[in-house]
């Protein structure tokens, strides 16, 4: 994720909305409650309730709460640059992604140089390890253009 893009005014509420969430995350941990704060963590960016997660997948994501969370931490703070990427680009999120996965997507899409977006519909945004299938017909389109361009 390029949160760093996130950086100006305009997009301070989706970088806030992000930030909320991991401070609650985090507080909850704090606290001793690491199960709801890895639960207010997965819903957030998963989209599924957590007691509708099987319950062995549970128990490993409490496990590694903390690791899940300081590396969402960092992910969110990074503010490494990139050389600009001139290739093509196709960029694939869900219609119902929380807004700054959907705000970052947008940005990505003004800086590349050469992009096209395709948005899911009734897709989250962990949905492509979920409901792979939803994804498929939108890969194989590119793979058929770009073997056709050659």
């Amino acid at each position: 994720m390029a949160f760093r893009l996130l950086a100006g005014q305009r997009d301070h509420a989706v970088r806030q909305e992000d930030r909320d969430v991991q401070a609650r995350v985090k507080a909850l941990m704090k606290s001793g409650q690491v199960e709801s704060g890895i639960a207010v963590f997965i819903e957030y960016w998963n989209q599924t309730p957590w007691l509708k997660i099987p319950h062995a997948v549970r128990e490993q994501l409490i496990t590694r709460a903390s690791q899940i969370s300081a590396e969402a931490a960092a992910v969110s703070m990074d503010t490494t640059t990139s050389d600009p990427i001139s290739a093509p680009v196709h960029l694939i999120y869900g219609e119902t992604s929380p807004s700054p996965a959907q705000r970052i997507v947008a940005r990505l899409a003004e800086t590349l140089v050469s992009a096209s977006i395709e948005k899911i519909p009734d897709a989250g945004h962990m949905s492509l390890l979920r409901n792979p299938e939803k994804y498929i017909s939108g890969i194989l389109r590119l793979v058929r253009q770009s073997s056709q361009s050659k």
